[in-house]
């Protein structure tokens, strides 16, 4: 895409960290926003920040390891902008671990927000992206991790790893 202007994005994980970066940047850039984040709190306060520097974005919380809760931010996504040009499957969480002795608590949780959440993330809004035949973009944020294991980063590796492969076969 080479003219962001007026076109609409949706991020997971936006209300901190890398997110809201991407929040700030394509406001900054004319996009219209919808913020995503399980932190509802920190949500509406990112969301009132960036709408008093003039951006036009509006929030909805969102629990990535929830298939319903993405295909209803989809929804809401379109029922306030219109449209969805790009996704921004950004939310993720840090597990540490040996695999063969990780809690399976964390396990699931990692991997049910660091890859359940993106393919949901991918199966709520590559439809959408897709219905109106305009230019479109899908980010799904991994790490070095997904590219080399490190030790002790069991569950984290796996997933990230997993992420890496899914959007190598979108290309």
């Amino acid at each position: 895409m080479k003219d962001v202007k007026g076109k609409v994005a949706f991020i997971t994980g936006a209300a901190s960290g890398m997110g809201l970066g991407m929040a700030r940047a394509f406001g900054a850039a004319g996009m219209k926003v919808m913020l995503s984040d399980i932190e509802d709190g920190a949500l509406q306060a990112q969301v009132k920040d960036l709408k008093a520097k003039g951006y036009d974005v509006a929030g909805v919380q969102v629990d990535v390891t929830k298939e319903e809760a993405l295909h209803n931010a989809a929804k809401k996504t379109i029922e306030t902008f219109g449209k969805v040009h790009v996704l921004c499957n950004n939310a993720g969480v840090g597990v540490g671990g040996k695999s063969e002795t990780c809690d399976m608590r964390n396990w699931r949780w990692c991997v049910d927000v660091n890859l359940w959440g993106v393919v949901y993330g991918l199966q709520a809004f590559m439809p959408l992206i897709k219905s109106h035949g305009e230019e479109g973009h899908v980010m799904s944020t991994a790490s070095m991790a997904g590219m080399y294991g490190v030790r002790n980063l069991g569950p984290y590796n796996a997933a990230k790893f997993a992420v890496v492969g899914i959007m190598e076969t979108m290309m």
